[in-house]
Parts: structure tokens; sequence; C-alpha cells
């Protein structure tokens, strides 16, 4: 079988693609009229946001719909119609995954979905609405308020949810659901085979809703996100828990208090036996999950605090609990002591392939040792911390396989030494960033704008994708650094703003207007690790963010091949 036989082969083509880049998927379309055309069928098999760069996007989408399993809908209040969603469901023929987002117009959706529901009751098998129906978000993207209301004889587009009979995975996240919606919802599922469920809304969930959901889904589910919980419905989430013998993934989101009860206190490992991933969000009480923590949780290779309370004796329970931890975040906690998170990432970070620290309001120097050997260690993200140039040096020189590095709003008091450090570092061949690949520097307001350049010249030895997103520098030194560097793919979004920026105080506690235990980081990957950056809610900048260079790209204008016996001119790329 010679080189063009090969890559005709579907499976083997499809193999291949899924290492490619947009950009070089768009490329495979012109090496002959065969491959061209199983490349297209690949394109769009699964629509996401790079498709939405391309120029005619809705009606290319409509005409290719036939390939598409897998559909994102992102913010298109603007290109959807009527007759366009009538257009797309009757072109659709093997959908099997629907995400929808940002979308304001709440009875689009209801279409959509009504549409849908004739053609794929029974094939739907993933389902995710985020940001549904809201006017505005304040400034910690929570929901505001909504127009829509729908008439007594309409739809809602809960009816429309529960109307699908094979959802295996279904994702409610930060719309303006009341837990009446949500319990009314979970009454009408025609579904019984799920096995992932994030249900987070801006209500704590109703308990008859964590009974339906034992009920009916416990015993199956692998992944479960709840958002927000009165902690007396205790009795419920351990009902729950106890019969989720095949849980691997764990959120639970704010705890709102009404009686001082621990939440999932009597829980262990021997009911959740394939448990790997745990990650506990706000709550207003200290130790709040202590008892839950307390056993034996040998098999959790993944645990993340998002706006928790840690105090020393809950950093000392995890450091005797959790022994083979490989994943840990800490992400802006709502109160934390220096001794405890620092004797935490102490006595873990040996063992540790990933990390994750954000605005603990305490400079990185307090927690963190340059003697650390961090052998392990691939991705490491620093947010609204002040960092220095010891601390730094030290992670740059001794995490030999470190991946990605992100710094998120970090400050520094002397950035020219910390730069000047890693160069010296550099010059003597004592830093290890040889599979480096992945560096956001985010939000970076050093007042010389000449470090940027100089730290990613010292740093660079592999990598392939660098993040700029709000950070001080002008767009000429961008310009440059893409021509210094044609193989790394830099992102430069002025109006990006920090997941952390300006969202807490300088005290232990949060901000007037912000919730007890809000989150400013909420996403829904369709999986229990796929999207995460280390199990935990940060969309990883580096990989995430780096935007595709199809921006305008129309699909029907195709080079012309070099190669004049080449049939890629005949190839209809629609």
């Amino acid at each position: 079988m010679n080189f063009t036989e090969t890559f005709q082969n579907k499976s083997t083509l499809e193999n291949l693609c899924k290492f490619l880049e947009f950009d070089s998927l768009l490329e495979m379309r012109l090496v002959n009229k065969k491959i061209g055309q199983l490349t297209s069928e690949l394109i769009w098999k699964t629509i996401n946001e790079n498709h939405y760069e391309l120029y005619n996007f809705e009606e290319l989408l409509i005409k290719n719909a036939h390939n598409v399993e897998h559909l994102l809908v992102n913010d298109m209040d603007e290109l959807l119609s009527n007759s366009k969603i009538t257009a797309l469901a009757s072109r659709l023929q093997v959908l099997k995954s629907l995400e929808v987002r940002y979308v304001y117009n709440e009875k689009f959706i209801v279409k959509l979905l009504e549409e849908l529901h004739g053609k794929f009751e029974h094939k739907l098998e993933k389902l995710s609405l985020t940001f549904i129906g809201a006017d505005e978000y304040d400034s910690q993207g929570r929901l505001l308020k909504r127009k829509h209301k729908k008439n007594s004889n309409e739809n809602s587009i809960y009816d429309c949810v529960a109307m699908f009979t094979n959802l295996k995975s279904l994702i409610i996240g930060q719309m303006m659901s009341t837990p009446q919606d949500i319990n009314s919802m979970l009454i009408k599922m025609q579904s019984k085979n799920l096995k992932h469920l994030t249900l987070d809304i801006e209500e704590p969930l109703l308990e008859e809703s964590v009974q339906i959901i034992t009920e009916r889904y416990a015993q199956n589910l692998n992944f479960l996100e709840i958002g927000k919980l009165y902690n007396n419905s205790a009795d419920e989430m351990n009902n729950l828990l106890r019969k989720a013998e095949n849980l691997e993934s764990l959120t639970i989101g704010d705890v709102f208090e009404d009686i001082p009860k621990q939440l999932i206190s009597e829980i262990s490992q021997k009911d959740c036996p394939k448990l790997k991933s745990i990650n506990l969000n706000g709550h207003p009480m200290v130790n709040q999950y202590n008892n839950f923590l307390k056993n034996n949780w040998e098999n959790v290779t993944s645990l993340a605090f998002t706006g928790s309370m840690l105090s020393s004796e809950t950093c000392d329970i995890i450091i005797n609990n959790f022994k083979d931890l490989k994943h840990l975040s800490i992400l802006a906690p709502r109160q934390c002591d220096q001794r405890g998170i620092s004797n935490l990432i102490d006595k873990t970070i040996e063992q540790l392939s990933e990390l994750q620290i954000a605005s603990l309001k305490m400079d990185l120097s307090k927690i963190w040792k340059p003697t650390y050997k961090m052998q392990n260690m691939e991705n490491l993200m620093f947010a609204e911390i002040k960092i220095d140039p010891k601390s730094i040096t030290s992670i740059l020189s001794n995490c030999e396989n470190l991946s990605e590095l992100v710094f998120d709003s970090t400050t520094c008091d002397d950035p020219e030494k910390l730069v000047s450090d890693i160069e010296k570092l550099s010059r003597e061949n004592k830093i290890q960033t040889h599979n480096l690949t992945s560096l956001a520097l985010i939000a970076i307001n050093w007042e010389d704008e000449t470090l940027i350049p100089r730290l990613i010249k010292a740093i660079n030895k592999s990598l392939e994708a660098v993040d700029l997103s709000s950070t001080q520098i002008s767009e000429e030194t961008v310009d440059q650094l893409e021509e210094d560097y044609p193989d790394i793919r830099f992102n430069f979004l002025e109006e990006f703003e920090s997941d952390f920026e300006s969202e807490y105080d300088g005290s232990s506690g949060y901000e007037d207007g912000m919730s007890q235990g809000e989150s400013p980081l909420s996403m829904y990957p369709d999986n229990g690790q796929s999207g995460y950056f280390g199990g935990a809610y940060y969309d990883s900048a580096a990989m995430k963010k780096v935007v595709s260079k199809n921006k305008g790209k129309n699909f029907n204008n195709k080079p012309n091949p070099s190669n004049e016996n080449d049939e890629s001119n005949e190839n209809d790329v629609d």
C-alpha cells in the first residue's frame, strides 16, 4: 500500500487527524480529491470554536450538517432564525452530542430541541446547556435577569431535555433555572442511562431532586457535579453517594448553611471505590468536609478546593489520607492559613504532576521552598499571587517534565531580576524546559515590555503555544515575536479578562456582592478530566485560549495545487 492509498483509508486518516490542528486539517483537503472528501467529513464531524471563524459559517454548517456528530451552538443569537433552525435540524443525520452556550433567546433553543426530538429522541447521547436565556451577567459571571417567559402551552427548555430517552450525559450550568425547574425536569426525565450529570444553577437544589437522582441514577453515575446545596441535604447526599458505586468524579459546589452540619460526612472509599477526582467548593463552616476527608482515600488522585475553607487541621487530614495524590488545586480559598498550605504543598509536591494555586493572598515565597524536587510535575498554574525570582527559577531548574506553565495576573516586585535570573539559568544550560510546550503570561503588567520577549527567549526550547492575553505589551512586539518564532502560536487578546482579576479583596473573605463560596471558575467539561487543568475548574489558558488563525477563511476558496496532476481542484469541500 503506497502513501496515498494509506491516507485514503478512512480509519487511518481519522487517527492521523486527531493529531492535527484545524489549519492543518483545512490544508489536508488539498492533497487530492479522495483525501479531500474524507478530510472534509472529519472536519464537520465535530463542530467547535474553530469552525466559527470560517466565512459564512452558518450556511456551511447547514450544508455539511449530514456529517455532524457533535454540534456546538455558541453565541449565535444573531445567526439563528426559525428557518435556519429548521433547515439545520432537517439535514442533521448522525447527531449524538449537542452543546449550547451563551444564547440569549431561549425560544431558539426550545425550537431546536423540539426539531431534534423527532429524529434523535432515542439517539442523542450528550446534551450541554450553559449560559442560556440571560439578559446580563455580573462581574462574577452570574446571571442577572431573564425577559423570555414561556406561555402555559409552550414547552420549556427543561420539558424538552426530559423528552430524550437515551441521554448519557446532561449538563445544565449557569442558567436562570429555579430549583423547581430542575425538579420538574428530573421527574419527567425519560432517560434511564445518565452517567454524567451536572446541575449548577443559581439556587440550591431541592432535597427531592437529590432523592430523584439517588433513586434513578446513583448506581450508574460516573461523574456528578451539583452546583449548590443546603447542608441540611446532608442525609440525602449521604444516601446518594452510598449507592454511587461507579462514581469516578465528584464536584460539590457552594454549600449554604441552614443548620451547622457537615456534608457527606458518612461517606468513605468503600461507598465509592472508583472515585478518583474530588472538587469541593465554597462553604460557610470551617472544617465542613473534615469527616469526609479523614477517611482513607488512597484511590483518589485529583483533589481541588475552590473558594473553600482550608484550615491547618483540614490540610493535615489531606496529607494523612490522600497517599496517591497527583493533581492538587487550591483556588481562591475563602479562608486558609500559611502553615497549613505550606505544609500541604511540602508533603505532596514530589508526587504531584499538576498543581494550581490561585488567590491565596499570600506571597508564593511564603509557601514555596526553592529546594523542592518536582520530577513528576507536568502542569503548573499560579494566579493572583505575588511571585519571586527564587521560587520561579527553582521551578524552571527542577521541573524537567514540565509541559505547561501558567501565570495569570501574577505580580512581581522585581521583574527585571526575575528575567535576568532566568536568562542566567539558560546561559548556564541549567533551565529544564525541554518539554515545556505551553506558556501563559496573562494580565502581566510589567512596565518594561522588553522583559516578555526576553523571558520567552530564555525559556523557549520546545514552545508551541504562548498566551499573552491582557498582558502589557504592544501589538508591534507581538508581531515581532510571531516573526521570530514562526513555530509558536501566539494569542494576544486585549479584551480578555483574567478569571481572577478584581474578584477578591485583600481579606480572607469575599468582596461585597459576591456570595459566600461563589467561585469565578466554572467550566463544564464533558467528562471527568477533558478540558480540565489537573482535574479542576480552571480553563487552561495556554491550551484553551490560543486563537485559531482561520478567521475569515473561506471554505470555498482553495489555493491552486502546485501539482498540475492533482485532482484537489475538483474537490467540493462543501
